[in-house]
């Protein structure tokens, strides 16, 4: 919990920088920042799910290619 605290707390200062310093306006940033930091967290969710289900998309997010899956299986004839 303090991890997120800390995370949601710099989001919020960085929006009250953009904002240009206004004052009395700390909660609006801090809820604000919340979203933010829910929205983050769910791409990183969303990105981890593509990793276990697709590991061809995990090297593309890593190296920007796409590896090449295996080649199937033959059964040799005798």
């Amino acid at each position: 919990m303090i991890q997120h605290d800390d995370e949601v707390r710099e989001i919020a200062y960085k929006i009250w920088e953009e904002e240009g310093y206004p004052q009395g306006r700390d909660q609006d940033h801090w809820f604000k920042a919340e979203a933010v930091w829910q929205e983050r967290q769910d791409q990183t969710e969303h990105m981890a799910d593509d990793v276990v289900s697709r590991p061809d998309l995990a090297a593309s997010k890593i190296t920007g290619k796409r590896r090449q899956a295996p080649e199937p299986a033959t059964r040799c004839e005798r």
